[in-house]
């Protein structure tokens, strides 16, 4: 798990199989789409996604999800954030 994604964490992502990531600063989406070749309309929706939402990148495929917490998550964690 990486707080941040910076230079340092490149090899990290690349030897990854699968990565998940919440929205993306503007320095973060255009290191994360070149790290895992993304189109550039990927690059552009990590940075406006949702705070309930990740993306799920491995194997050339990208997926959104949204997250669905429950009363009892939301109580003990609070509502999703970065």
């Amino acid at each position: 798990m990486l707080r941040r994604l910076d230079q340092s964490a490149v090899s990290t992502v690349q030897d990854s199989q699968l990565v998940l990531m919440q929205r993306l600063d503007g320095l973060e989406a255009p290191l994360a789409a070149s790290t895992l070749r993304l189109p550039a309309h990927s690059e552009q929706f990590l940075q406006v996604m949702a705070h309930d939402m990740v993306a799920v990148m491995g194997d050339g495929g990208s997926r959104y999800l949204w997250l669905a917490q429950t009363e009892i998550e939301r109580h003990f964690t609070g509502p999703p954030s970065r």
